[in-house]
């Protein structure tokens, strides 16, 4: 008995298994909705009232949720395989690709500050970053939008090896 997630995106992952375990993974990963029996949908029969997180008819679930899976695993005595492509990008890799930047505001050449500099190397070493910054984003004139293209990504990648 065998289960192996593999990456499809940064949102979802497909997991691979008999069609058995795939049951028992969509019973397992699901709650009941409260006040679900007066619904329509549930009065009608068309809803069973539960939330399900494992699509069973894809076979994927949330990136997020993939540790119920492994313990799931573990609890039955499955093998489990992960197949994640997880880049990592050390600090140094990171200073060298953004000192080969030129950062521009409008048509203006400008020196990024240090607060905007580690806010970009978060952004890159963890692949998703949320940036809270302190002062003038409630002016409705104010924009902030950080953009990779594929060829600066691409440098990062060769500056990596």
């Amino acid at each position: 008995m065998k289960i192996t997630l593999t990456s499809l995106n940064e949102t979802w992952v497909h997991v691979e298994t008999e069609p058995g375990i795939a049951q028992e993974l969509y019973d397992r990963l699901s709650f009941d909705v409260p006040g679900a029996k007066f619904m329509p949908a549930f009065k009608r029969r068309a809803w069973d009232g539960k939330i399900h997180l494992f699509d069973k008819r894809k076979n994927i679930i949330h990136k997020g949720l993939t540790h119920y899976i492994e313990s799931y695993a573990e609890e039955n005595g499955y093998s489990f395989l992960k197949n994640f492509s997880n880049i990592a990008y050390d600090s140094a890799e990171v200073d060298k690709f953004l000192s080969s930047i030129k950062w521009y505001s409008g048509s203006e050449t400008i020196e990024p500050r240090d607060y905007q500099i580690e806010a970009i190397r978060k952004g890159i070493t963890s692949k998703r970053y949320i940036a809270l910054s302190p002062t003038g984003c409630l002016h409705p004139d104010t924009e902030i939008e950080i953009e990779l293209t594929e060829e600066e990504f691409k440098l990062l990648e060769i500056i990596r090896s």
